[in-house]
């Protein structure tokens, strides 16, 4: 499958998986089925009110970090950090707490204006995991790392660049597990055409545990948010079923939506996305993913 397939399908795949979750966010999936059945069209609402194909903080994170890359690919954290703050006050409909508090004590320092450095930003991601009683460990930062896994050629410089972009708003083991099997799964898809079979090997080795025999609890935590997405991507055996799996076990959706679809779109390729899930998205946003890949290095 080509280079370009992949990458297109998975930024595409995970815009698609945030907008089709976002309506169903907190909702039980018990509440899903007696309510909808089950959801297999961008239906808009939720608590968030969205509109359909209208995405959460899961893809107004992942186009700060991707353009902030663009714009300075050897040092992007600054830019990053400048694009971060950018959004957060420009009055979201949401952004979860970890992110909003780590933003929020960054510029508390008296640096909102300027261009922030990577270490700055990562020690007051740690001071707000600290004061939480080690609190980070919800799954806000695990999609932060598809645009590096994506753009980086080499393996362990785009895993240390994206590890380091989570720290930016999340320093805790839990979030770094999920985000540095999220980014490897991504980079081996993408550059070593990985199979499912290799992935459970690779998984094995890496979170030293049998995820088949975990239950799924779809909650905000980044682990069981893994959990949730091997169990949807795993069994299925295309794009949709696996996003539609991911995003009908309710609860934190979106994100589960959002991280299935970057795992999905990348393994299958863009050219296995319904139609109609793409023409779902809002033209602004499809412009910027357009620029967003077209900047990823051939």
């Amino acid at each position: 499958m080509e280079k370009i397939n992949k990458i297109k399908g998975a930024l595409y795949g995970a815009i698609i998986g945030d907008a089709l979750g976002a309506p169903l966010e907190f909702m039980p999936q018990e509440q899903i089925k007696s309510q909808f059945g089950k959801i297999t069209e961008m239906i808009g609402g939720g608590w968030l009110q969205v509109q359909p194909g209208e995405g959460t903080d899961e893809t107004a994170l992942l186009l700060a970090t991707a353009y902030g890359i663009m714009k300075n690919p050897e040092n992007p954290f600054a830019e990053i950090g400048k694009n971060f703050i950018k959004w957060a006050i420009s009055r979201p409909k949401d952004i979860s707490d970890t992110t909003l508090r780590s933003i929020d004590k960054t510029m508390s320092k008296g640096h909102g204006k300027h261009l922030i450095p990577k270490a700055r930003w990562q020690e007051s991601a740690g001071q707000v995991d600290l004061f939480s009683n080690r609190g980070s460990v919800d799954n806000g930062a695990i999609l932060n790392t598809l645009y590096p896994a994506l753009y980086y050629t080499d393996e362990f410089n785009a895993v240390t660049t994206a590890l380091d972009i989570t720290n930016m708003t999340h320093v805790n083991t839990q979030s770094d597990n999920a985000c540095r099997i999220y980014a490897q799964l991504i980079f081996r898809i993408l550059n070593n055409n990985i199979t499912k079979d290799d992935m459970d090997k690779m998984i094995d080795n890496t979170m030293y545990y049998d995820y088949k025999n975990e239950e799924i609890q779809p909650t905000a935590s980044a682990y069981d948010s893994i959990i949730a997405m091997l169990h949807a991507f795993m069994p299925t055996d295309n794009f949709e079923d696996a996003v539609l799996t991911a995003i009908n076990f309710g609860g934190d959706s979106d994100t589960i939506g959002a991280i299935t679809g970057g795992l999905a779109g990348c393994y299958y390729g863009y050219d296995n996305i319904p139609t109609r899930f793409v023409e779902a998205i809002p033209s602004d946003i499809k412009k910027m993913l357009d620029t967003i890949i077209e900047a990823i290095p051939n």
